[in-house]
């Protein structure tokens, strides 16, 4: 999904999130609705660039009285890298991505102090300047690498993740060899870093439902009326 071609997006009183997107071509629109949508960022390093991406869980209707969403496919719709050492713009970028997107979490490695990390501190003052409501998430797991790459690896191979092949990450995963793994690869391979703190949220913390309690209680009461006449 290319999100020049997104129009529009709403999040619903579920608090799933539609995004429509129109062909430049025909003008047609089409509607996808996402039950959560995560990103993930690496700060850049003397390695690696600074990198963000985002990351939606499709919507899969529940059963009923279901606690849980059900995993329905994860799909890769931006990513941004910057190479300046300015990153005024990187931080413009995620700001903007958030708003078109719906996307408010975004999981990075955080020292045990939030502010002691500056990069942190110096993104929060810009989207308070912003007016943005983008919040960053200390990632699960940031301390092992190798971790996160089985997790990718094992969702793209059961078809629960997909990454469009025309992606910088997509580019680093098929670069990417076991000997690179012993070299601070969270400095080099951003782009990884930044997916695998994603990923690893929709593991550690699957999206959870917001469920239609009117609804529940009206088939619940039909349900009991249907016993009580049939046992009649």
């Amino acid at each position: 999904m290319k999100t020049a071609n997104i129009t529009s997006a709403e999040r619903k009183d579920d608090y799933t999130i539609l995004l429509t997107t129109t062909d430049p071509f025909d003008s047609t629109t089409s509607g996808q609705k996402y039950v959560e949508i995560r990103g993930g960022l690496s700060w850049p390093t003397t390695k690696g660039s600074a990198y963000f991406c985002v990351v939606g869980q499709e919507y899969i209707v529940p059963p009923l009285f279901a606690e849980r969403a059900p995993a329905g496919p994860r799909i890769l719709l931006a990513e941004y890298e910057s190479k300046a050492l300015s990153l005024s713009k990187f931080y413009s970028q995620i700001t903007d991505i958030a708003e078109q997107l719906k996307c408010r979490e975004f999981y990075v490695s955080m020292p045990e102090e939030r502010f002691a990390c500056g990069y942190q501190n110096d993104f929060d003052n810009f989207a308070l300047q912003r007016h943005t409501r983008v919040y960053l998430q200390n990632a699960y797991d940031a301390d092992n690498f190798f971790l996160g790459v089985t997790r990718i690896r094992e969702s793209m191979e059961n078809g629960n993740l997909i990454i469009p092949e025309d992606s910088i990450v997509f580019a680093q995963l098929q670069s990417l060899t076991r000997p690179d793994l012993e070299n601070s690869p969270e400095e080099i391979f951003s782009a990884i870093n930044a997916l695998r703190h994603v990923i690893g949220s929709y593991y550690r913390n699957p999206p959870y439902l917001r469920r239609n309690t009117k609804l529940e209680d009206r088939l619940r009461r039909m349900e009991v009326r249907g016993t009580t006449h049939m046992s009649c």
